[in-house]
C-alpha cells in the first residue's frame, strides 16, 4: 500500500497494490493499482491516468485541473513488465533446477566420466575453452550441411533435439568444476553428497554472474565454453580409449 501525501513540481507515478494521492503535483499523475483513492486534499495540475482492477475512489473535494482518464489493469505497462521478469525468473530457475537435475544422474549413472571431465577442466581451462568453442561453432554448421542433403535431415533433426542436452551438461559440468575448484583447492575425492553440495553452490553462483550487467553474460558464455570443452573432450578421450581396448 502507498499513501502519497508529499508535493511534487513534475510528473509523478505510482505503482501498487492499494494506492491513496492526498497530496499536490505540478505534472501529470500516473496511478496503477488494484484499489486506487483520491482523498479530499488531493490536488492536480496536469492531467490524472488511473489504471485500476475496481473503480476509483475520488472524493468531491479532489482537485484534478487537467484530463482524468480510468482504465483497467490490463493497459498497465507496469505489470506486463512484472509479468516479463516473472517469467523471466521463472526460466532461470527451470533452467538452474535442470542444470542440477542432469549433473545429479551424471553422478549416479556415470560419476567416473563426471570426475575425468572436472579433472580437465580444472588442469587443461584454457584447453577446454577451444574445445567448447569448437563444439559451439561445429554443431550448428553440421546441422545447416545436413538440412542440405535430404536424407541427412534427420540427423540433422536429431542434433537440434541434442543441443538442449549439450548446453546444460555444459553448464553442469562447468559450475560443479568452478565450485570444486574455489571450495577443494586440493581436489580431494568427495563422497556424492559433497559434489551434490558444491554443484549446488555452483549453480548458485552461475544464476548470480547472470546477473552482473554488462559482463555477465560473457562470463556466462565462457563458463558455457569452459563445461562444453572439457565434458566433450572426456567424452572424446574415453571412445578412444574404449575403441583401444576393443582393438586390443
Amino acid at each position: 500500500m502507498i499513501e502519497f501525501r508529499g508535493t511534487v513540481k513534475d510528473n509523478l507515478s505510482l505503482y501498487a497494490d492499494e494506492v491513496i494521492f492526498s497530496g499536490q503535483a505540478a505534472g501529470s499523475v500516473t496511478i496503477e493499482g488494484r484499489n486506487v483513492q483520491l482523498s479530499e486534499t488531493a490536488h492536480i495540475d496536469g492531467d490524472l491516468t488511473i489504471r485500476s482492477s475496481n473503480k476509483a475512489v475520488i472524493s468531491p473535494n479532489a482537485t484534478v485541473v487537467g484530463k482524468l482518464t480510468q482504465t483497467g489493469l490490463e493497459n498497465s505497462a507496469f505489470l506486463k513488465k512484472h509479468e516479463h521478469d516473472s517469467n523471466g525468473r521463472g526460466i532461470i530457475l527451470l533452467f538452474s533446477f535442470s542444470i542440477f537435475l542432469l549433473g545429479l544422474m551424471l553422478f549416479i549413472f556415470a560419476r567416473g566420466f563426471m570426475e575425468q571431465s572436472i579433472t580437465m577442466l580444472r588442469k587443461q581451462p584454457v584447453r577446454s575453452i577451444l574445445w567448447g568453442l569448437f563444439i559451439f561453432l561445429a554443431v550448428p554448421i553440421f546441422m545447416v550441411v545436413t538440412m542440405i542433403t535430404v536424407i541427412a535431415i534427420p540427423i540433422s533433426v536429431a542434433t537440434f533435439m541434442l543441443l538442449p542436452f549439450l548446453l546444460i551438461l555444459g553448464f553442469a559440468t562447468a559450475t560443479l568444476g568452478i565450485s570444486d575448484w574455489i571450495f577443494n583447492r586440493n581436489n580431494k575425492p568427495g563422497k556424492l553428497s559433497y559434489r551434490l553440495l558444491l554443484l549446488a553452490v555452483g549453480v548458485v553462483i552461475l544464476v548470480i554472474l547472470g546477473f552482473i550487467p554488462l559482463i555477465g553474460g560473457l562470463l556466462i558464455f565462457l563458463i558455457l565454453l569452459l563445461g562444453l570443452g572439457a565434458a566433450t573432450a572426456t567424452l572424446g578421450y574415453r571412445l578412444k580409449a574404449t575403441s583401444i581396448d576393443q582393438v586390443i
